[in-house]
């Protein structure tokens, strides 16, 4: 889904003081390489599932390169100050630190005035001028909603059961643990299930 199309709504939902703010800088992880693009249910936990309010949204697509120590990244400021898409090109041999690294990245962009300082006066750590980050990483679990043959639904099963319980997403990409969430959506495969009650007295 192109972020930019819902420019509109994270303006809304930014400047609705009746939600809590959910952090100042709100990042998730996504497999699209697109520079303008996100999954479905990147947008969907944001606006849908419980909407999060933060000043600026990033979305950081990491590349594994075929040279073993490539360490270079791309910024498309999609919405300034407010929607970036970030892509990480790390060789196959680089540990993808991403908490160092939007480090490196947040302070190149304070520098060239791409992004604005979100600086407060209660933040103990010295230089912070951007605030918080929250990383936020999205888990697939099978829906009930949809109907698949029996050895389909076993494999699917399988392969999530795997998925979640191999490496974890936060230690793969570095992540500080103290500022994951871990999200899980719905995953409707197959024949959707149409089930219809019949009322009774």
């Amino acid at each position: 889904m192109k972020i930019k199309l819902y420019e509109d709504q994270l303006t809304t939902l930014q400047e609705d003081i009746d939600i809590p703010k959910y952090a100042t800088n709100l990042v998730y992880l996504t497999n699209t390489s697109d520079d303008e693009e996100v999954e479905r249910k990147v947008m969907y936990s944001i606006l849908n599932k419980q909407p999060k309010r933060a000043e600026i949204y990033w979305f950081i697509n990491v590349l594994v390169t075929d040279e073993p120590f490539t360490m270079e990244y791309k910024v498309n400021n999609i919405i300034p100050n407010q929607a970036l898409k970030i892509q990480f090109r790390l060789g196959f041999k680089v540990d993808q630190k991403i908490n160092i690294f939007l480090r490196q990245v947040v302070n190149d962009l304070l520098s060239t005035g791409e992004l604005n300082s979100y600086q407060k006066g209660y933040f103990s750590e010295s230089g912070n001028q951007v605030g918080d980050f929250k990383f936020v990483i999205i888990q697939e679990s099978l829906s009930n909603e949809g109907e698949l043959p029996k050895f389909q639904e076993l494999i699917m099963n399988l392969k999530l059961f795997v998925k979640k319980y191999t490496v974890t997403p936060a230690k793969w990409f570095g992540l500080d643990t103290s500022n994951v969430e871990v999200e899980t959506v719905p995953l409707v495969l197959g024949r959707k299930v149409r089930a219809k009650l019949t009322r009774v007295d």
